[in-house]
């Protein structure tokens, strides 16, 4: 087993595909397509708060919650976990 350290090196030198159209069934409601909510981040990522520095906001839902994109958001969650 890796520690996060090496994870991350290792994911530098090998990147992982990114997964377009994985997460809950819940965030459906999403009106964007490849577009994500802060909850949604949450949940299905499991980044929150500081670590969402950064990331780009692509619009916002009828809700008035803003948007990322889906693919920043997993490229942020692979160097924030480690893969």
């Amino acid at each position: 087993m890796l520690c996060l350290e090496c994870r991350r090196k290792y994911y530098c030198k090998h990147p992982q595909p990114l997964k377009k159209g994985v997460y809950r069934q819940e965030f459906d409601w999403v009106a964007r397509p490849g577009s994500i909510a802060p909850n949604g981040i949450y949940m299905n990522y499991g980044l929150g708060g500081n670590q969402l520095n950064g990331l780009e906001m692509v619009g916002s839902s009828s809700q008035g919650l803003p948007l990322c994109d889906r693919l920043q958001v997993q490229k942020c969650a692979l160097s924030v976990h480690g893969g």
